[in-house]
């Protein structure tokens, strides 16, 4: 008997999942500072791998939280890392993924160094939104709007 042995389709380190990214600015007002939406929703094809706290995932320390919220009681941290070939949001960005809303978590980076592969942006992300019973659905993005980080991009780039 002769097995048939097909490679896998390969998408990409950076083609195996989507997110949706939302700009915003922040305002000052009476009630502190507000971060008002200026684009509407994007989609953006990217690689996205979950990170753990060092000191677990309640608080950023590890420790007790300083400003618990009504309830009282320790915050959740869920960090994430995206990996993508196009980034088009910024410190402020608003992003979806996998039924949860998130915060961008510092600057966005671009990595110039090492293979052409590994080249592009990563982007830390926070957990601020989440409710495993009833899942966030997925943003509407506006039609005929570009996806960032598509195939047409990897073509256009190869060496």
């Amino acid at each position: 008997m002769v097995l048939e042995m097909k490679a896998p389709h390969y998408q990409g380190i950076k083609h195996a999942d989507m997110v949706y990214v939302m700009n915003r600015e922040p305002r000052m007002s009476a009630h502190g500072v507000t971060y008002q939406p200026i684009s509407g929703w994007m989609k953006v094809i990217c690689s996205v791998e979950d990170r753990a706290q060092q000191a677990g995932m309640f608080s950023i320390s590890g420790a007790e939280d300083k400003t618990p919220q009504d309830q009282g009681g320790l915050t959740e941290v869920t960090p994430i890392q995206i990996l993508a070939n196009e980034w088009p949001g910024d410190i402020y960005s608003y992003i979806w993924f996998a039924g949860g809303y998130y915060d961008a978590d510092g600057a966005p980076v671009h990595r110039r160094n090492g293979t052409r592969m590994a080249q592009g942006w990563e982007v830390k992300a926070r957990r601020v939104a989440y409710d495993p019973k009833n899942l966030i659905p997925e943003p509407v993005v506006a039609e005929g709007a570009k996806v960032y980080g598509d195939n047409s991009y990897q073509a256009t780039h190869r060496a």
